[in-house]
């Protein structure tokens, strides 16, 4: 059994000394040695990635957002992606083949609750945005993720910390460069 205030990850292992000539699976020494990972909390992995890092005055980005679950399944999993300053205008579509998107599609910012993200679950949000016409230098563009539970949230090397749950991108702004085009009269001309 298990105590409610478990740590997020339980280790069992178990120790076996077999009979005389008797060996261990994989041909390893004795006494063999089995070794079990029992996980105790939602564990999720937040992911979100950019089109390009050049930002074009006017022009377009997109963004792909992944939260996946790879613990027991958590409840209450808030999606929070707010426009950024820099950007004018969102339009976004939700995916998954294990859960329900709360909404397939919206304008605008993305701050969606799934009642619960299965353990092994994902889902994929897609942004297409517009950068204002006169954005900041550099555009920080930022996921938040929370649940109902104790879960933790594991980075790209697997360590894992309290929530929030964040994952940014950061893109700079492209100077805008205009051609003008003057005629010059050549030397002689009437």
């Amino acid at each position: 059994r298990i105590a409610a205030a478990a740590p997020v990850e339980v280790g069992v292992e178990a120790t076996l000394q077999p009979p005389a000539g008797v060996g261990c699976a994989f041909d390893a020494p004795p006494p063999c040695l089995a070794t079990e990972r029992i996980i105790t909390a939602p564990m999720l992995e937040v992911t979100k990635t950019a089109t390009t890092s050049g930002l074009a005055p006017g022009g377009s980005v997109g963004y792909d957002i992944l939260v996946r679950n790879v613990g027991v399944d958590a409840s209450a999993v808030r999606i929070a992606d707010p426009l950024p300053v820099g950007m004018e205008s969102a339009t976004w579509t939700c995916s998954s083949g294990y859960v329900s998107c709360p909404n397939t599609s919206g304008v605008g910012a993305i701050d969606e609750v799934l009642a619960s993200l299965p353990m092994n679950a994902s889902i994929a949000y897609h942004i297409d945005a517009t950068v204002a016409a006169s954005p900041p230098v550099e555009i920080t563009n930022t996921v938040t993720v929370t649940t109902g539970d104790n879960a933790v949230c594991l980075d790209a090397v697997g360590a894992s910390g309290a929530q929030p749950c964040v994952a940014s991108v950061t893109g700079a702004s492209l100077p805008l460069v205009e051609r003008t085009k003057e005629a010059v009269a050549a030397s002689g001309a009437t």
